[in-house]
């Protein structure tokens, strides 16, 4: 087989040459030039998506700084509840002490489910079991029929409470009438 090599007429020619190698430049330099607009106009894409990423973030900080905020005053709202609701039972223990002299003891605390004296993980473990369910139960310590957050933040802001005749409340003594040693059970 013979190979028929051909140089083509405009190869030898100079003049023709240096045209075709000439547009084929300038070719190239058009698809760079418009390669370069691309990657620019990429660039300038991601620069804002970086700009509005980065206000984002700021809002972001700016919320979480503002609900940290709202959460303190919650806190500082809650504790003094919990203050007031700590007076109250005091009160009201020490005028049941006088008036009920020999009568059953007295409960205070609506999330002390198990009726033991203190709200711990054992009432917890009651409130669980009635999450999110309907109907009256003693869970529901709002009364409204559902257990829902509502009686979950009634239940945190007793947890770890104590009646004023449990046991180990420093505040008992052996001479107040229903006053016991350990925990009813």
């Amino acid at each position: 087989m013979k190979i028929d090599f051909r140089i083509p007429t405009w190869f030898q020619d100079p003049e023709r040459l240096w045209q075709r190698i000439s547009a084929g430049l300038a070719i190239v330099l058009v698809i760079l030039l418009v390669l370069c607009v691309h990657l620019q106009t990429e660039k300038s894409k991601y620069q804002d998506n970086f700009q509005k990423l980065s206000e984002l973030n700021d809002r972001q900080r700016d919320i979480i700084s503002q609900i940290g905020s709202e959460l303190g005053q919650v806190s500082i709202k809650l504790d003094k509840i919990a203050e007031d609701q700590k007076n109250q039972s005091q009160t009201i223990a020490s005028i049941s002490a006088q008036e009920t002299e020999g009568e059953p003891v007295v409960h205070l605390l609506d999330a002390d489910l198990n009726g033991d004296g203190i709200v711990d993980w054992s009432d917890f473990e009651i409130f669980s079991n009635y999450w999110e369910t309907t109907g009256p139960s003693t869970a529901d310590l709002n009364k409204d029929d559902k257990v829902d957050w509502q009686d979950f933040q009634l239940f945190a802001i007793q947890w770890m409470k104590t009646e004023p005749w449990y046991a180990g409340n420093e505040n008992i003594t052996q001479n107040q009438p229903y006053a016991t040693l350990e925990p009813v059970r």
